[in-house]
């Protein structure tokens, strides 16, 4: 007897709680189904467990809309998350410790 399958829901649970697992087995013991696409960390590290998915070429169409679906939802978060502004800016303090270190010869030449 064939079990009833999972609606499109569950599948979303059950992918959030595998990644969850293998958070976990990477050494990120607080990860869960809630914050595995709140914390800026587990959300890079479970976009790249998708994008692996779906280099496969033999994942199922419906398996790889629903990998597609939460590759979006990610992209769609990271959007509304301000980027940090780089700075060129150095300051008297960052130059003068630049040049306090020693400077190196170039290897091989004596």
């Amino acid at each position: 007897m064939r079990k009833k399958p999972l609606t499109p829901a569950e599948q979303r649970d059950a992918l959030l709680d595998i990644a969850v697992r293998h958070l976990r087995v990477y050494g990120y013991p607080d990860a869960t189904r809630t914050n595995v696409l709140t914390v800026p960390v587990y959300r890079g590290l479970f976009d790249g467990m998708l994008r692996d998915t779906l280099a496969d070429p033999e994942l199922p169409l419906a398996a790889r809309r629903l990998v597609e679906q939460l590759r979006s939802e990610i992209a769609a978060i990271d959007a509304h998350i301000p980027k940090r502004r780089e700075s060129n800016v150095t300051t008297d303090a960052t130059e003068k410790s630049l040049d306090r270190q020693p400077k190196r010869r170039p290897r091989g030449r004596e």
